[in-house]
């Protein structure tokens, strides 16, 4: 695993081909209405890789009676109102194929509600939407909540990938690439994590939060020596000295917003590099 494969033009350029594929075969099928251009389509989505695309047909749709004409009726819907896909029943096409369909569409608005980005969601701590049966329009929002926040934490790095690649990568295109990449084992949490804390880097943090940063960091050493002189040990000095920090730190309100923890955590994580790095050109020069 490598953070290299988050910034492969390849992979990013491939999942842009794969959207002007869809949008093809979804032309292709309102045109001719036939089983080969539907089957066409339906292999075209990742959703359909999860089953036989001619038994669907086979089974879910020619059996039950419906006529290809009814599914392109249906799908037609992509053409004035494709929110309104959603409140379908369309046979064979489920949540993931329907959001696929809208993804391509518009990958700026609408993402893919499938078990890959619902895995990651949840692991990642954005949202547990695994246990969901049946996608309505408020279910959809809230997922479509989720990513945004994603998004919003990662939006530095997409930056940086669209600057190293010379290409425009839509937001929704973004979040479930990344999600996909962890679904497939090729990017860990921890990676995640530390692209997350890379965009906090990038991003300017808030100056009152580098200004609690300095002061919890003052605190604390001031508190440190203090009872260090009152015949503590250095490990329970440093036990209350961090005890301080955080006590200043929580009452100062910095902590129930997400975007200023997550800028606190990497201030302090860029200060205690600072102090390491410092510490060893002092004692090289020593």
């Amino acid at each position: 695993m490598a953070l290299d494969d988050v910034f492969n033009k390849e992979y990013w350029t491939g999942r842009k081909s794969h959207r002007e594929e869809v949008l093809q075969r979804l032309e292709e099928f309102l045109k001719e209405r036939s089983r080969e251009s539907l089957e066409k389509l339906m292999k075209a989505l990742w959703a359909s890789e999860a089953y036989d695309v001619n038994r669907a047909i086979e089974n879910r749709i020619i059996k039950k009676g419906y006529s290809f004409e009814d599914i392109a009726k249906k799908l037609e819907l992509v053409r004035s109102s494709p929110a309104k896909l959603l409140e379908q029943d369309i046979p064979s096409f489920g949540p993931a194929s329907i959001t696929e369909i809208l993804f391509c569409i518009a990958p700026e608005k609408y993402p893919i509600f499938n078990k890959r980005a619902k895995a990651g969601l949840k692991a990642l701590g954005y949202g547990d939407f695994e246990k969901v049966q049946r996608l309505t329009a408020s279910t959809y929002q809230d997922f479509t909540m989720a990513l945004e926040k994603m998004y919003a934490d990662l939006k530095a790095i997409k930056g940086e990938i669209e600057e190293r690649a010379g290409l425009n990568i839509p937001k929704f295109d973004f979040v479930d690439g990344i999600l996909n990449l962890l679904y497939e084992g090729k990017l860990s949490i921890s990676e995640i994590r530390e692209l997350r804390r890379q965009a906090v880097l990038k991003a300017k943090i808030d100056k009152a939060v580098m200004n609690y940063a300095l002061s919890s960091i003052q605190g604390a050493v001031k508190q440190y020596f203090y009872w260090l002189g009152k015949g503590d040990s250095e490990e329970r000095a440093i036990e209350k000295a961090v005890n301080y920090a955080a006590g200043v730190i929580n009452a100062s309100g910095v902590l129930s917003d997400p975007k200023k923890h997550q800028a606190l955590v990497t201030a302090l994580e860029a200060m205690a590099d600072l102090a390491k790095g410092m510490t060893e050109l002092l004692r090289e020069l020593s």
